[in-house]
C-alpha cells in the first residue's frame, strides 16, 4: 500500500522486488504487481492488474550444513547434559569456531539467549570476541557493533532475527545457529548469510539444545539443503493497517470517501476490501466507540456525513509518524543511562517487576546497576563485577508453522518404523546433515520417547494421548477429586496446537457450562479434566465444520489476544 500510495505523486513507475526466501512466485508477483485505476464515461471504477515478469535464478546454491553435538557433550550420558555442563561446552565450541574465521555470525531464537552465550563465550576468551545484537539493543548501539564486525575488529555478533535480513555487515565466513529456527523460511535467511555471493558455499553449523531440538535441527538442515520454504499467505484486508492508512493519507488533505476506497483497492491486500468493512474503519475512526473505557479510541478523523468527506483532527500526523506499523505494544521499558540519558534499548515489562533498585544485570557486554525506576523508564549505571542475570523478552516466543511441523511429522513416521532397523542411524547423518554424534543422540532421544509412549512415536497420522492424576504441588496426586491431566502429542506446531487448545475448551464449556484449563505449545496440548470426563469425546466436538466458530468464541478473552491487541 505504501508502494501504491506513491502513484498519487509519482505517476505510474517500474516496480522492483527482490527476494531470496518467498513463495509461490506467482502470488508474491501479483501481490507486489497491484492494480490500475482507471474510469470510464460512467465514471465508475475499473480495475486492471499490472503485468509482473517474474526473473528466478536457476543456478543451485551450494551449503556445507551440519547438526554438530560438541565432543565435550558427546562424552557426557545424555541425562548428565543441561544446566552449566550443556551451555559451557556449547559456549567452547562457538568460541572454537569463531577462533578459526575472520566473521561469524551466531544465531539465538531469544534475546536473553544472546546475551547469555554472549557473556560465556566471551567469559574464556583472552580479547573481546562477540557482542549480542537485537531488537531491544539501541539503534545506535546496534549500528557501531555492525560496524565493528564489517571492518573486522569484533570477530562474531550473537544475535536473533535482528540479522536475518540484508543488513550489510560484510562477508561472513560461517553462521552457528544455536537451536533450531523457528521457521524453514529462517533457517535459509540464517544460513545464507555467510557465502551471501553468486557461487559461494553458505557454511554453517546448527547447535542443538535439548531432545526435541535435535529433532527440529535435523528437519531444518535438511530442508535449507532441499530448498523448502513455507509457502506466503498475505493478509487480505488487515484492518488494524487500513485504520493506519485512512488515518495517514487524511493528515495532510481533506478526501471524500468514495474516493478514498477507490483507490486503497489498487493495492493488492485491499482489492477485496468490502466497502461495508471500510466505513466501519472509517465510523471508528470518527470517534463511534470514543465513550469506551479503551483510549486509543478516541475521535482521530471528522467524518463529514453531508458532503461525504474525511479530514483528520489535530495530531493525527504526528500520531502517524510515531506509531506506524504492525508490532504490538509490548509495554517495554526505556533503558537509559542516568547520567547522560543516553538510550541504551528497551527491557520487558515483567522482567522490570521483578527488579530492585541497586540490582545488576547484562546488556551487551557490560554489566549495569539499576539506579531509578519511573512508569515507562529504567535508569542505570555501568556496574563493576560480573553480572550473570541476563534480561528476558516475553515477544521472543513464535509457534511452529505447519510446513515445518510436516517434515517433523514425516521423520517420526519413518522413525516409528524403522528405528531398529541396521544403519538407520547412518541414514539419519547421511540424510538430515547430522554428525556421527548427532545422529546417535537423536536415535537415542528417539527411542527413550517410543518406550515413554508406550512403544508408538505420534507422528502425521497417529495422535498420542497421555493421561494421568494432576498431582499437587507436594508432587502427589488427587485420587479423591479425580481431575486428570491429558495431553495430546500432536506435533502439529503452535498454529494450530494454540486455536486447537482454545477450540477445546470452547467446546467443553459449550456443552458443559464449565470451564477447563489448557495450554499448547508447538508439539502438545495439555487438557485439565475432571473426573469422569472422557478426552476422545471432547476433541469429536471440534470438527472442521466448527472450529472457526468455536475458536471465535473463546479468542477474545484468551491472553494471546490482549497480548497482541493491547
Amino acid at each position: 500500500t505504501a508502494v501504491d500510495r506513491l502513484v498519487l505523486f509519482a505517476g505510474e513507475f517500474q516496480r522492483i522486488a527482490l527476494s531470496a526466501t518467498v513463495r509461490p512466485l506467482d502470488r508474491i508477483a501479483a501481490w507486489v504487481g497491484g492494480f490500475r485505476l482507471e474510469r470510464g464515461a460512467d465514471d465508475l471504477p475499473r480495475y486492471a492488474r499490472r503485468s509482473v515478469a517474474v526473473v528466478e535464478s536457476r543456478q543451485p546454491k551450494r551449503y556445507d550444513v551440519e547438526v554438530r553435538l560438541p565432543p565435550a557433550l558427546a562424552a557426557v550420558p545424555g541425562e548428565e547434559r543441561e544446566g552449566d555442563t550443556l551451555w559451557t561446552a556449547i559456549a567452547a565450541d562457538l568460541r572454537d569456531r569463531i577462533r578459526e574465521a575472520r566473521s561469524t555470525l551466531v544465531f539465538t531464537n531469544s534475546r536473553r539467549l544472546s546475551e547469555k552465550l554472549t557473556r560465556l563465550i566471551n567469559d574464556g576468551a583472552p580479547r573481546e570476541l562477540a557482542w549480542s545484537h537485537h531488537g531491544s539493543l539501541a539503534r545506535e548501539l546496534r549500528s557501531a557493533i555492525e560496524k565493528r564486525l564489517k571492518a573486522g575488529d569484533l570477530p562474531a555478533l550473537v544475535a536473533t532475527s535482528s540479522l536475518e535480513l540484508g543488513i550489510d555487515i560484510g562477508a561472513l565466513d560461517q553462521v552457528l545457529l544455536v537451536q533450531a529456527p523457528r521457521s524453514l523460511a529462517s533457517a535459509t535467511q540464517r544460513v545464507g548469510r555467510a557465502g551471501h555471493a553468486v557461487g559461494e558455499v553458505s557454511r554453517a553449523r546448527f547447535y542443538p539444545t535439548h531432545a526435541r531440538d535435535f529433532l527440529e535441527c535435523a528437519v531444518a538442515a535438511r530442508a535449507v539443503l532441499d530448498g523448502e520454504i513455507e509457502p506466503i499467505r498475505p493478509v487480505g484486508a488487515p484492518l488494524d493497517l487500513l485504520a493506519q492508512w485512512i488515518v495517514g493519507m487524511v493528515a495532510h488533505e481533506r478526501w471524500r470517501a468514495d474516493d478514498l476506497y477507490d483507490f486503497l483497492r489498487t493495492s493488492a491486500p485491499y482489492h477485496e476490501l468490502p466497502r461495508r468493512q471500510f466505513d466501519l474503519v472509517v465510523e471508528m475512526l470518527a470517534g463511534r466507540y470514543a465513550d469506551a473505557r479503551i483510549a486509543e479510541l478516541r475521535p482521530r478523523v471528522a467524518f463529514d456525513r453531508l458532503d461525504g468527506t474525511i479530514a483528520a483532527r489535530p495530531g493525527a500526523a504526528r500520531l502517524v509518524a510515531q506509531s506506524g506499523g504492525t508490532i504490538p505494544d509490548r509495554g517495554y521499558f526505556q533503558l537509559r543511562i542516568e547520567d547522560s540519558n543516553a538510550r541504551l534499548g528497551e527491557l520487558d515489562e515483567e522482567f522490570v517487576w521483578e527488579r530492585s533498585l541497586g540490582d545488576t544485570f547484562l546488556l551487551g557486554t557490560q554489566s549495569w546497576r539499576i539506579r531509578r525506576i519511573t512508569s515507562n523508564e529504567v535508569f542505570v549505571a555501568p556496574a563493576r563485577g560480573g553480572a550473570v542475570l541476563a534480561p528476558f523478552w516475553r515477544a521472543d516466543a513464535r509457534d511452529r508453522g505447519a510446513v515445518f511441523s510436516e517434515r517433523i511429522g514425516r521423520l517420526l513416521e519413518r522413525a516409528d518404523s524403522e528405528l531398529e532397523q541396521p544403519g538407520f542411524e547412518s541414514a539419519l547423518a547421511e540424510e538430515y546433515a547430522l554428525d556421527a554424534a548427532a545422529a546417535a543422540e537423536l536415535a537415542r532421544q528417539l527411542r527413550a520417547a517410543r518406550a515413554a509412549l508406550g512403544g508408538r512415536l505420534p507422528h502425521r497420522r497417529r495422535l498420542v494421548f497421555e493421561e494421568s492424576l494432576e498431582r499437587a504441588s507436594s508432587g502427589t496426586a488427587h485420587p479423591g477429586d479425580g481431575r486428570r491431566q491429558v495431553v495430546l502429542y500432536t506435533f502439529w506446531g503452535g498454529t494450530l496446537n494454540r486455536p486447537l487448545a482454545l477450540a477445546l475448551a470452547a467446546a467443553w464449556e459449550e456443552a458443559e457450562g464449565t470451564s477447563i484449563e489448557t495450554l499448547a505449545d508447538d508439539d502438545a496440548v495439555l487438557l485439565v479434566l475432571p473426573a469422569g470426563a472422557d478426552a476422545h469425546q471432547l476433541l469429536a466436538r471440534v470438527t472442521p465444520e466448527r472450529l472457526e466458530q468455536l475458536l471465535r468464541a473463546r479468542l477474545e478473552s484468551s491472553g494471546f489476544f490482549g497480548a497482541q491487541f493491547r
